[in-house]
């Protein structure tokens, strides 16, 4: 039992040693938006680590841990920030400046919708607290957040209420009460195959540019999914904001994998002023944008974005709060156009 201690122990102090290239490369494990065939079915998942010190476990949680089943896995906190706006998969050198001169302007009325929200993996769902799931919290802003177990805690539901759907709703329901109209598209194209999740929803868009020509932004909510090889989870905290909502990271398509995307420049400024915007707003909501060699059907409409809400380990409420705020941010840009 004290060899399973310290090797669990060991493996938080040398968490520092993969983050610096887990940064560069983007990483990918298990879950949400980048795989090896990018350019279907792209999965995001990042293995990100935390900055531990000595001491980060108290005497009263190595006792929990050694009554810990198999099966339970801890969840730790992580507020995801970079000097950079943008983390870059690309080979493309990328001056901001420049992008910027491709901004997007946009015409809207109340009347006719402006956005479309999406969910090409709409059955993402997150962390549902239960008397099965906690077990443990820790006080101490460095150490565990709670534990989960492998056998009781689903990524994936056809619930609307529970899953991704829902924080696309509150996400047009803030856009709405800014005056930006917008349809929301509650559709699970990953329910019955998720390897053609993207075709799904790639045509659903083309029906609704066609029956709604008024349409220039298509977003695509989306659900993270942060797990080490460990299986521990890391939840995305907006550490500055008192509420503590989860983290968004804005994904960017581009035409660096050999597809077809004349106009990914445009898509990227406006990805780069929504950032600013969230950074003034509401600081630590916005991870850095993710330049990706994929297109993720964002060739499709005027602009388009791919918006990752929370990780797996985000509660619903987070992600939701998370989203509200998003959305309040890309109405005062779409707005101020």
């Amino acid at each position: 039992m004290k060899n399973k201690i310290l090797s669990f122990i060991c493996f938080y102090l040398t968490v520092p040693l993969f983050v610096l290239s887990v940064m560069i490369f983007g990483g990918a494990v298990i879950g949400s938006v980048g795989r090896a065939a990018h350019a279907n079915e792209p999965n995001l998942d990042n293995e990100y680590g935390e900055f531990f010190e000595k001491g980060l476990f108290p005497a009263d949680m190595l006792d929990e841990i050694i009554e810990l089943p198999d099966t339970m896995h801890p969840i730790i906190a992580k507020t995801i920030s970079s000097e950079s706006n943008i983390l870059n998969e690309t080979t493309y050198k990328i001056n901001e400046a420049e992008i910027l001169e491709h901004a997007p302007i946009f015409e809207y009325s109340s009347s006719s919708p402006l956005v479309l929200v999406i969910h090409t993996h709409a059955t993402e769902c997150y962390f549902e607290e239960n008397e099965e799931t906690k077990i443990y919290y820790s006080q101490s802003d460095y150490a565990i957040e709670g534990y989960y177990d492998e056998n009781k805690t689903p990524t994936r539901t056809q619930d609307k209420e529970k899953n991704v759907v829902k924080v696309g709703e509150a996400f047009c329901d803030t856009l709405k009460s800014k005056g930006v109209a917008s349809i929301h598209c509650t559709e699970l194209f990953d329910s019955e195959d998720y390897t053609v999740a993207y075709t799904n929803s790639g045509n659903a868009v083309k029906e609704y540019l066609e029956e709604y020509p008024s349409i220039k932004l298509v977003i695509d909510i989306h659900r993270d999914s942060l797990i080490s090889e460990e299986k521990v989870k890391v939840k995305t905290v907006a550490d500055k904001l008192s509420s503590r909502p989860a983290q968004v990271m804005i994904v960017a398509g581009s035409d660096a994998g050999g597809l077809t995307y004349p106009d990914w420049k445009r898509s990227l400024a406006l990805d780069l002023e929504i950032k600013e915007v969230m950074d003034s707003r509401y600081p630590s909501l916005a991870r850095p944008i993710f330049l990706r060699a994929s297109r993720y059907n964002q060739h499709l409409a005027y602009t388009s974005l791919l918006l990752e809400v929370g990780t797996c380990a985000n509660t619903l409420s987070e992600a939701k709060s998370a989203a509200q705020k998003a959305a309040e941010c890309v109405a005062e840009v779409i707005l101020g156009s």
